[in-house]
């Protein structure tokens, strides 16, 4: 008899636990999420207003690259053409990103975000994208 209850406390703790975590990671995930998107937001504007102030330069943006480590930058023209990625040397060598799901929503709305496996960093990464005045974009 005692071996039967402590068995179905065991089994009621470890259902408790697993029903906690499926509740409780789904909501750590979104606030993980919001709290990224919230610090891209808050980096790409202070980067956008020293864009603005030191005129669009490329020199600018490998300056940037020094400054922010961790952190990919890219700046992308109207029709989707990548004009500084500072994890590419070769520019010329990338597709268009015009298609891509934040690029596609900061050129309608002024701001875009996405989350996506990253084939050419190897990792999952977040992206926020910021349309500037000249109609570029900041991601």
């Amino acid at each position: 008899m005692r071996k039967k209850l402590i068995h179905s406390m065991l089994m009621l703790s470890f259902t408790a636990i697993v029903l906690s975590l499926l509740f409780v990671l789904p909501w750590l995930n979104e606030a993980f999420q919001q709290r990224t998107y919230d610090e891209l937001r808050s980096i790409t504007a202070g980067i956008e207003s020293s864009f603005i102030r030191s005129g669009t330069t490329q020199a600018f943006l490998s300056d940037l690259k020094n400054a922010l480590p961790g952190f990919r930058i890219s700046w992308i023209d109207a029709d989707g053409k990548v004009l500084y990625d500072s994890g590419m040397e070769d520019t010329a060598e990338m597709e268009n990103h015009f298609a891509r799901e934040e690029i596609a929503a900061a050129m309608k709305s002024g701001e875009g975000t996405a989350s996506r496996h990253s084939s050419s960093m190897g990792e999952n990464t977040f992206y926020y994208a910021r349309r500037m005045p000249d109609d570029t974009v900041l991601r």
